[in-house]
């Protein structure tokens, strides 16, 4: 009785996000799977109104899966700067020649064969099903945990995901998964705003990390500086004096990850 009549609330809920509170976004107004691809590996971590830019420019560059599989690293890396995690603009270019070669060129629909793509994890998996293909596969990001968990987990802390997904299974619009889970996700973007649930709530909840001075932002920086042409350590050195013992450590990870490769004395994107 009682998850009978928060099923009914939060269906009340969702009404408002079908029609005047829906968020359009270009990702949305599509169902070819390359772009909703795109659009999720974009948003993974970053917030969908800093993506809508870069998503535009990517998918005017490379429109399918042949022309960012034939394409070279160096422009994808250089459209994808300011995004941030460059490591998802390779992934995605993995990604595309996996389906060329693997998949016939078509992105599979099933979560066991979407987690096989680089970068793909479950919950991207499931978006891409149900945005792409209307399948009513079970996902879970920040503004989904929010809204399921303001209206079923009120009153707890430390909510694991598994409970929300078992909650999920019992309310998901299995004929329109897709129309759905975007008011879901609408709802949910709202609550943030209004700081209705805080994170900590969830068990999954990690504190963001900090990001001006990290080894993060220096890895990106010392990325583009070699996307401007081939350096040698000496010069990258005296670009990043200031921290020059970190940088024999970034430059073998970044090397290590397929990023940048060495050229007799020289540092340079890897092509």
């Amino acid at each position: 009785m009682i998850l009978s009549r928060k099923k009914k609330e939060f269906a009340a809920a969702l009404r408002p996000y079908f029609t005047k509170r829906y968020r359009d976004f270009p990702w949305r107004r599509t169902r070819n799977p390359y772009h909703i691809l795109v659009s999720e590996i974009m948003l993974q971590q970053t917030q969908a109104t800093r993506v809508v830019g870069y998503y535009q420019k990517f998918i005017q560059e490379f429109p399918d899966f042949f022309s960012l599989a034939k394409a070279s690293p160096v422009k994808v890396l250089s459209l994808w700067q300011g995004l941030g995690y460059n490591r998802r603009a390779l992934y995605l270019q993995r990604c595309a020649k996996m389906v060329i070669h693997e998949f016939g060129g078509k992105l599979p629909s099933t979560i066991e064969e979407l987690v096989k793509l680089p970068g793909v994890g479950e919950n991207t998996a499931g978006a891409i099903a149900a945005y792409a293909f209307n399948l009513p596969a079970l996902f879970i990001e920040t503004n989904i945990r929010k809204a399921v968990m303001r209206h079923f987990f009120l009153s707890q802390d430390k909510v694991s995901d598994k409970h929300i997904r078992d909650v999920m299974r019992e309310i998901i619009d299995y004929k329109n998964p897709r129309r759905w889970y975007l008011a879901v996700v609408d709802y949910g973007a709202q609550l943030s705003r209004l700081r209705t649930i805080p994170n900590s709530r969830s068990s999954h909840h990690r504190p963001p990390s900090r990001f001006k001075g990290s080894f993060r932002q220096m890895r990106g920086s010392i990325l583009r500086f070699l996307l401007e042409r081939p350096r040698t350590e000496e010069e990258i050195t005296a670009a990043f004096l200031s921290r020059q013992n970190e940088i024999p450590i970034v430059l073998e990870q970044l090397r290590k990850e397929g990023f940048v490769l060495k050229s007799k004395q020289f540092w340079c994107v890897a092509t």
